[in-house]
């Protein structure tokens, strides 16, 4: 059991450290050549500057990312990522253009 709460603080601390967390939709700033695994100097796929990708694992600084639409995964430190602006819903996208609600008379 205390195996697994020092492994939830671990997963915890990784995430406050790098900023992100599992799950977390993800945009890459520049293009730059992932790594194959953590802390490894293999290449990994090359990912182009605003390609869109989630968070699937974090250690440290460094977070393991897939490249949404393609079965990419790659390794980058954090400071190569930004966190992808939420998507609008339609009530707020008519709102933000003037409009009344969707379905509304």
């Amino acid at each position: 059991m205390w195996l697994i709460g020092w492994l939830l603080v671990g997963a915890v601390a990784s995430a406050d450290e790098a900023g992100f967390s599992v799950g977390d939709s993800v945009v890459v700033v520049s293009a730059v050549d992932s790594k194959r695994f953590e802390g490894s100097e293999d290449k990994g796929p090359a990912l182009e500057a605003n390609a869109a990708a989630q968070v699937v694992y974090v250690s440290g600084d460094q977070v393991r990312v897939m490249v949404r639409g393609t079965s990419q995964f790659g390794w980058v430190s954090a400071g190569n990522l930004k966190a992808a602006k939420a998507e609008m819903d339609l009530d707020s996208l008519l709102k933000s253009l003037g409009q009344p609600k969707a379905g509304a008379q």
